[in-house]
């Protein structure tokens, strides 16, 4: 998403990512480390947002997806959608916010990993509810798996690793029957559903990105 709106051409914007590990989050975005409209923030949604700069769109992406997470640190995972959205909200309201997008998921809550679908729900229901009383334009997106260039070292998703398996020459590990059926959609058919539903939207409504042709196993 940074990368497509920092190649535009006519910058009519100044673009703010916000990161929790600065010195990581600089090696990703070195090409942009003097460009005019781009600035690295370092914050956590966790926690009261520390500027004092009006953000007049938000797109709240910070969340952990990786598998791992929701074994290792459920109760981050829930942190940062439930309090993430409540805090970014809040400084909006005082800070000129013209529209929050949230990007939200699947909605199954039958599982072990509950703590992530869960939260996304509880998250969702939390940006209506400011829409509703608080007049703050809030959008939902729901994107499926996605996959593409840029994944990180970090991405312990199965398909990150199998790529990973595949460039170092070694045996791709299944540790499920791989039977399960996964919607799959491009990153940068992702990043302009994102952009889309941010503009075009309408508030409080929800937004499933997926690719119809993309449903495999």
């Amino acid at each position: 998403l940074v990368d497509t709106l920092m190649q535009l051409p006519d910058k009519t914007f100044h673009l703010y990512a916000g990161v929790r590990d600065l010195v990581y989050a600089q090696s990703c975005f070195m090409r942009y480390k003097d460009d005019e409209s781009f600035t690295l923030i370092q914050c956590d949604v966790t926690a009261l947002i520390p500027f004092d700069i009006d953000f007049h769109y938000i797109i709240h992406a910070a969340s952990y997806a990786g598998p791992a997470a929701f074994h290792n640190d459920p109760v981050g995972v829930m942190k940062a959608n439930i309090l993430g959205v409540d805090n970014l909200l809040s400084y909006g309201e005082q800070h000129n916010l013209r529209r929050l997008l949230y990007d939200s998921g699947s909605l199954d809550l039958a599982s072990l990993r509950a703590c992530y679908p869960a939260a996304k729900r509880t998250a969702e229901t939390l940006c209506i509810a400011y829409a509703a009383q608080f007049q703050i334009e809030t959008v939902i997106a729901r994107p499926c798996h996605i996959y593409g260039p840029f994944y990180t070292s970090k991405d312990d998703r199965a398909y990150a690793q199998f790529i990973r398996n595949v460039l170092a020459g070694e045996n791709i590990i299944l540790r499920s029957s791989g039977l399960q059926q996964r919607s799959w959609c491009y990153v940068v058919d992702c990043v302009f559903a994102l952009l889309y539903v941010l503009l075009k939207g309408k508030t409080k409504n929800a937004y499933n990105i997926a690719d119809v042709r993309s449903n495999v196993s």
